[in-house]
């Protein structure tokens, strides 16, 4: 005998894996099984038997990966973000990677003393070192985190699915292939060097950390999204 497949519980599924919220999806599967539930009454008042009026239903309910992405389409319609995913998705992570890390770094110069040390080294301590070397790539892994989860949110947010949010992070992390930075502190009376470019290198050992860290947190959250019970009719 055919498994019967709940054509609700089958479009909330699809849904989810296009990434619309929990609540949203809850409501729509009670609404699509309500719908369908009507269409199998009118079905059967019109002489159809019980499994006849089923197959007019699901019939009249159409293609269920087409129902999916028409709601999905909808709603991310509403959304600025959501017209114009190549902007938000592709075009935006790069500056507000390059946006936060700058800042941190320009707080975490501050926040240490490096700023008040190398405007008057005569009577500022210096500073150390090798919490100032931590502190910096901290804040390059941490630059690359907030940007990752800024795609993840405008993803959510947006409805724009799972497939525009991996997109994002792949551009944040593609990046990190190119990405170089470091600094080298001060020796006497000379001055350090900071730099931020480019290059075709592997990275080191810091950088590596840096950006395999928000990595292996991402993938740690994917994990536990998939294992999210799905919303079924009685949510």
């Amino acid at each position: 005998m055919p498994e019967v497949i709940d054509p609700a519980g089958e479009l909330g599924r699809r849904l989810l894996r296009q990434g619309l919220p929990r609540p949203y999806v809850a409501r729509v599967v009670r609404e699509f099984d309500g719908h369908r539930e009507d269409l199998e009454r009118e079905a059967r008042a019109n002489g159809l038997s019980p499994e006849g009026a089923r197959s007019a239903a699901r019939e009249k309910l159409g293609d269920l990966e087409q129902v999916a992405k028409a709601l999905s389409a909808a709603k991310r319609r509403t959304y600025w973000w959501g017209r114009h995913p190549l902007v938000s998705f592709v075009l935006l992570p790069l500056p507000v990677f390059l946006f936060v890390f700058l800042g941190l770094v320009l707080l975490g110069a501050k926040v240490s003393g490096v700023m008040a040390w190398s405007g008057d080294r005569q009577s500022v301590p210096e500073p150390n070192w090798a919490v100032i070397r931590f502190g910096f790539y901290a804040a390059l892994g941490l630059a690359v985190t907030t940007t990752a989860s800024l795609v993840w949110f405008l993803a959510r947010r947006c409805y724009c699915g799972f497939q525009w949010a991996v997109t994002g992070c792949a551009v944040v992390f593609a990046h990190a292939l190119f990405f170089h930075t470091g600094f080298d502190q001060p020796h006497g009376t000379g001055y350090g060097n900071f730099w931020i470019g480019y290059r075709l290198r592997g990275l080191t050992l810091p950088e590596l950390i840096a950006w395999t860290v928000p990595l292996l947190l991402f993938v740690l959250y994917y994990s536990h999204r998939r294992r999210v019970q799905l919303p079924t009719t009685s949510e």
